[in-house]
């Protein structure tokens, strides 16, 4: 039987300086193999739960 596994996980890039907006960040997992990239987006860290 073939088995495959996936994921998505959406998280907030901590940036050097301490800024109320950051970066929005996917990182998709395929069996087992990791890849992150960045939507170009900015989120309220307030508004994120």
């Amino acid at each position: 039987m073939w088995e495959s596994s996936f994921g998505l996980t959406f998280f907030l890039k901590t940036p050097e300086k301490k800024a109320k907006e950051r970066f929005l960040c996917l990182r998709i997992d395929v069996d087992g193999i990791l890849k992150k990239s960045s939507i170009k987006r900015k989120w309220d860290v307030t508004r994120w739960d």
